[in-house]
């Protein structure tokens, strides 16, 4: 896309991505009404105009999301697509999405040895953040909770005296 690469216009580079995407889809819609073979879209047009989205900061980042999601929709099978959505939600600190989007991919492409080890790592990840924040929580609920408990020792308190039993 010109206008994405070379002359970096955000808005004409999505207008003209989101034409190829509409062109792509009323294609396959046609050979899905006369019975045509299955044709595969080019998954590049969505690939580009969620990276495009992405440069584009926090503002854009649900039409990064929709972008992956509406080219998944019309290519349900699409491993590449799967990944990639993958790869946004690990970027963003998703674990369960980026694991879950990876495992989806694998349902397609069970030989991906990258996509294996990623899983791996992930599911490593998710598991140390998890221990983690048990770690976190444990010191918080041993340490006292009020004042009373801070300054109770065996010693009475200032001005008091232990009652005898």
């Amino acid at each position: 896309n010109i206008y994405r690469f070379f002359l970096n216009d955000k808005a004409k580079a999505e207008a003209n991505y989101l034409k190829d995407i509409e062109n792509e889809e009323a294609f396959k819609d046609l050979q899905r009404e006369n019975n045509a073979p299955e044709y595969t879209v080019n998954i590049q047009y969505y690939r580009d105009l969620h990276e495009t989205y992405r440069a584009q900061g926090k503002d854009k980042e649900a039409d990064a999301i929709h972008v992956l999601e509406r080219g998944l929709r019309v290519e349900p099978k699409s491993s590449d697509l799967m990944v990639l959505l993958a790869s946004y939600y690990r970027d963003n600190g998703n674990l369960p999405e980026a694991i879950r989007w990876f495992e989806e991919s694998l349902k397609i492409a069970s030989n991906n040895d990258p996509v294996i080890k990623e899983i791996a790592r992930l599911v490593r990840e998710r598991a140390e953040r998890a221990q983690q924040r048990l770690a976190e929580i444990g010191e918080r609920f041993a340490q006292p909770r009020c004042r009373l408990a801070r300054s109770c020792s065996r010693q009475p308190l200032p001005g008091t005296r232990w009652r005898e039993k």
